[in-house]
């Protein structure tokens, strides 16, 4: 009768192990579907650590009118906006960003793409690109646009447990934000003279500078992350540097590489504004550019990005590419 009893265990054990291994089968099978987009495996959390995730697209460049250029589908991105809200809504983020050219200079177009994100599920935050200024410029226009996409400040922080996320307005000093003849204007067009006489690389007029009390500003905020000892994180419309393709950065660039090396809380400097994205390690922190959403007829890009007190971790759909990258 014993006898008896050990066969039937064993074959009891086998048949659990042969469920467990057909099971374990599928997993792997759904992993590899070629009609889904990889995903990097979810890091391991045993001790609990602090994360804060975001939901991020930039360049969508929507316009209902505009025919496409130069492989910008313009027409096609209030459908991407509408996947990306999706996406986010699925992942269940702390919050959604646009890092700007969520339009293309046509006041019109400001409330139409703004009902492909009434279903976020989160809070929404956003800073302005070029391309979100009314063309020709109007202040009166200008302060209406702004009202529709929900924007008070031009530029602002959030601080999450142990993270400072620093959202900056790269067109601050800039032609195409300021009225023609205006004070901001002719300062705009001095510091454009003076990189067009030195031939920089980034004199270009679809760029801008960080103003001076916008730089007083970012300095305070810098102090205070620093006293907490919190992670920064800064975004922008207009990158730092990019390897290869500095004709889109920032103006004032170096001085501004020069403060955020300084405080050593900022770990990485996430922007839009080339549409090809890139990535620079400049200045002892990462500057990580993401892909514009307006490329391409059938394809998109956005992220879901996860930041943690260590690494940042970038899980992309569409063109974009999964990330990791370790802080200094």
């Amino acid at each position: 009768m014993k006898q008896f009893s050990w066969i039937i265990l064993v074959l009891l054990m086998f048949t659990m192990c042969s469920s467990g291994a057909e099971w374990q089968d599928v997993i792997d099978k759904s992993h590899s579907n070629p009609s889904a987009p990889a995903k990097p495996e979810e890091p391991t959390d045993p001790a609990g650590e602090s994360v804060v995730t975001l939901g991020i697209f930039t360049d969508a460049h929507y316009s209902a009118t505009k025919s496409p250029s130069n492989d910008r589908y313009y027409q096609n991105s209030k459908k991407k906006v509408a996947d990306a809200v999706s996406a986010f809504n699925g992942a269940a983020v702390d919050m959604a960003v646009s890092l700007g050219d969520i339009v293309d200079n046509e006041y019109d177009d400001y409330q139409d793409i703004g009902q492909a994100l009434k279903t976020l599920a989160m809070p929404f935050y956003q800073i302005l690109g070029n391309h979100d200024f009314v063309t020709p410029f109007s202040e009166e226009q200008q302060a209406a646009a702004l009202q529709v996409l929900g924007i008070s400040n031009r530029y602002f922080s959030i601080v999450k447990d142990d993270f400072r996320l620093i959202f900056l307005d790269g067109s601050d000093i800039a032609k195409y934000s300021n009225a023609v003849g205006s004070a901001g204007y002719r300062e705009a067009e001095d510091i454009y003279a003076t990189l067009r006489d030195d031939q920089e690389e980034n004199a270009k007029a679809y760029n801008g500078a960080i103003g001076e009390a916008q730089m007083e500003w970012l300095e305070d905020e810098l102090e205070e992350a620093t006293e907490k000892s919190q992670v920064v994180i800064c975004f922008c419309h207009i990158p730092l540097a990019v390897d290869g393709a500095g004709k889109y950065t920032l103006w004032n660039r170096e001085d501004m590489i020069d403060m955020l090396e300084e405080a050593k809380c900022v770990k990485a400097f996430i922007a839009g504004h080339h549409h090809e994205g890139g990535y620079a390690d400049n200045g002892g922190f990462h500057h990580v550019t993401l892909k514009g959403m307006v490329v391409g007829e059938n394809t998109t890009s956005y992220s879901v990005v996860k930041i943690y007190k260590d690494r940042l971790v970038i899980d992309g759909y569409g063109r974009e590419e999964d990330k990791e990258y370790k802080f200094r």
